[in-house]
């Protein structure tokens, strides 16, 4: 799973315990576009108890990558690195699971 947000994003943050849930029984890696310092990004994870793997996006470059116009946005893609869904704005935790459940059989 790939999620793309943003520290500026106040959807983002809401979500971000769903991100940290799922990414404890599944890979997860997501970009912060645009979101300010390593060391910014760090404090924010550090401050809310989250520990999912984060690539800063300092100037957009892999968002625009992804074409994502739209914060938060959830890519997930099946074995064969296929993308099965695709979900902008906030998502529950539950939902994410039973997606991330879905591609893994």
């Amino acid at each position: 799973m790939i999620h793309i947000w943003a520290l500026w994003c106040p959807i983002c943050k809401l979500e971000a315990d769903n991100i940290q849930s799922v990414s404890k029984d599944y890979e997860v890696i997501t970009i912060a576009v645009k979101s300010g310092t390593d060391k910014e990004i760090k404090k924010y994870l550090l401050e809310n108890n989250i520990s999912f793997k984060v690539v800063n996006d300092i100037d957009g470059l892999l968002s625009s990558k992804f074409n994502i116009e739209v914060f938060p946005t959830t890519i997930i893609y099946n074995k064969n690195r296929e993308m099965v869904f695709t979900d902008v704005g906030y998502t529950s935790s539950w939902l994410l699971k039973l997606k991330m459940w879905y591609v893994s059989i």
